[in-house]
This record gives structure tokens, sequence and C-alpha cells, in this order.
């Protein structure tokens, strides 16, 4: 059968087999079992194996067919084995689910900080801060954006005119900007300061488009809709800094979330609210509605010629359920079918002629 001594063991198959003399290596996670006769090996993971006491020795098993290793107290192996097994029976009676209370007591932190800085800080910023506040946050903003973009102060001088012809705010002074830029793309700071970018206007085909364009925008403004959404971006970049420690990245964040505006995007709630609100604008100004759904659906097929990146259709995306809800909008306003008024039609020509003039240039 072989030499016995301290330093090799027997080991069983099952309760009915004759033993097999074997010596260990233990391992770091597991113990490798040779047999002196054959030199076969065999591998069992410390986490797979149990023991229990019987006349003095020490009963080591690892499955359900029955196989086990007799490991006397005498034996050079029966402390480490003891010691290793007992460490992992250990960790896993007691530190795996206290881990697992530990990462669950993080996420459920985690969690609610997030409820706290992207629901609750949105909620507290168009609770507390003023219309005065509020403007004059958006001028920053602004004021941080035109150093880096061309203007187009000839076109923005016809736009705003064309604006101030329309009843777009009784609370919030309403400024329009246009920046020369092929990007298809308008969006709008808090306060009342609205960008469009020439790329947007030339996909424009009416009057009635650039109406809804700009009552789509100043609804964003009027409902604070900007407001709340930088709020909840830089309330978890807020969160991820602090989480990271990284203060240097949480200034930068708040520096930098200017060019963040370019690329807002909005719930589909509140797109929804900038559609039905920017309608109803429509019809308060007297004109026809049907000129947000004209946006959308002109839009959206010029989607195939805008280039990849930033665009109007990327942070206000047109598809068919918003396309229809316009449409069941209109239907209540059929009477409003009239064309635009002559100075506004004026106006809308020359944004147009110097749009057409640009494209040629191109």
């Amino acid at each position: 059968m072989g030499y016995m001594s301290t330093k090799t063991l027997q080991y069983f198959k099952d309760n009915h087999s004759d033993p097999i003399v074997v010596r260990l290596e233990l391992q770091d996670s597991e113990l490798i079992m040779i047999e002196l006769e054959s030199n076969r090996i065999k591998r069992v993971e410390f986490s797979k194996c149990r023991y229990s006491m019987h006349d003095g020795d020490a009963i080591f098993f690892w499955n359900k067919q029955g196989e086990y290793l007799v490991v006397p107290t005498a034996s050079v192996y029966y402390f480490p084995l003891v010691s290793k097994i007992n460490t992992r029976n250990k960790f896993n009676t007691f530190a795996q689910p206290k881990l697992m209370l530990i990462l669950s007591i993080v996420f459920i932190i985690l969690f609610f900080s997030y409820l706290f800085f992207a629901k609750v800080v949105p909620y507290m910023a168009v609770k507390f801060v003023t219309v005065k506040q509020e403007t004059k946050l958006g001028n920053q903003y602004y004021s941080s954006f035109v150093r880096n973009v061309d203007i187009d102060s000839s076109r923005t001088a016809k736009l705003q005119e064309f604006a101030d012809n329309l009843r777009l705010s009784s609370k919030y002074r309403i400024r329009v900007t246009v920046v020369n830029d092929t990007i298809v793309n308008a969006f709008a700071f808090p306060g009342g300061h609205i960008v469009i970018y020439s790329g947007i206007i030339k996909k424009l085909n009416r009057p009635e488009e650039l109406v809804a364009l700009l009552s789509h925008e100043a609804t964003h403004v009027v409902k604070r809709h900007s407001l709340k959404s930088i709020s909840s971006q830089l309330g978890v970049s807020v969160l991820l800094s602090i989480i990271t420690t990284n203060t240097g990245g949480l200034s930068k964040t708040v520096l930098n979330n200017v060019d963040m505006l370019r690329v807002l995007s909005y719930s589909r709630e509140l797109e929804t609210e900038a559609d039905e609100e920017g309608m109803k604008l429509m019809v308060k100004n007297d004109i026809n509605p049907n000129g947000m759904r004209w946006l959308m659906e002109d839009l959206k097929k010029a989607s195939t010629d805008i280039p990849f990146g930033i665009s109007f259709l990327s942070t206000h995306p047109m598809n068919e359920q918003r396309i229809n809800k316009a449409i069941e909008f209109c239907k209540k306003y059929k009477q409003y079918n009239r064309p635009i008024n002559e100075n506004e039609l004026v106006l809308w020509n020359l944004i147009k002629k110097e749009s057409t003039i640009e494209k040629e240039e191109d």
C-alpha cells in the first residue's frame, strides 16, 4: 500500500473503497493530492471543503460522492488544513453576508443620493430660484457661450424683430441669437436667451415653422425646463465628484456646462409639454399651429442630410408620436389656417434670403 508517515495521508473515494496513500501540497486556494503509487493528481478547492472530528482524526470531505481525506492530529498537514478551511468557512459564514449587507447599504445610499441630486435639487432650484436669479445665471452662461461662436448680427436683428412681434412670454424677455454654423440646432438658456443656428434656418420652409421653433424654445424658458435639466445634470456631476473626491473635475464640470447646453436633452414629458404649450402660444398669436407639425415633418425629412453630431434632432427627437399629437392638436384649431401677417412675412423673407445667399456662397 505504501509508506505511511506524518507527511502522508489516506484518501478514500467513498465509504467502501480501499485507502489510497497520498501526500499533499497546499496552495493559496486549493489542496493538491498526489497518489504515491500512480502519481495521479487531484485538486480540491478549500472553499468546497468541510471537516469533522472522528476518533482524534479530522475527516475532510468535499462532495456528494463521498470522497474524503483522513488527517490525524499528529500530521504536519492538520493545522494548516484546519486553519485554511476555518478561514474560508468564516469568510463564507460571516464575511460574505456582511459584505452583501454593506454593498446593499452603499447601493441604497447611492440610489437615494442620486434621487436627491437628480430630482430634489432641480425641484428646489425651480422652487427657490427667482426669475431674476435665473436670468442672471442665463446671462452668465450666454456671455461665456458667445465668446466662442460666430454671431450673425444682421440675421440676429431681423430674427429678434420677428420674435418681438410675437407674444412669447410675459415673465421673461426673450432674446434671440443666430449663430453662423451648419449645425442643425436650437436651444434655450435659462432666463430667456434662445440660440438658433443658421443650419436649422436653412431647413425651414414656412414662416409658421420659425414661429413654432421659437414657441417651442420659449416654452422651455417659460416652464423652466432648461433650469430643471441643468440642475439635474449638474447635481449628478456634483454627486460623482463627491464620490470620486474629484473636486477639480467638479470645478471643470461647472465651468464647462455652457457647452452642455448645446446638447441638453429633455425628458419625453418636457418635450411633449414644449410641443403642446408651443402650439398654444401660436394660437395665442393667431398663427396656424400646423407650423409645429410642418417643422417636425421637415426636420424629419431632412434628417438624412444632417451630418452626425449635435443637432436639434438628437436633442429633440422627431418621432411619429410627437407628430401625431401635433396633428390631433391642430384639428381643434382649423380657424387659424390664415396666412402670417405682412410684417412677419417680410422679416421671414429677409431671414431666408440671407440664408439662401449664404448657401450659394458655400
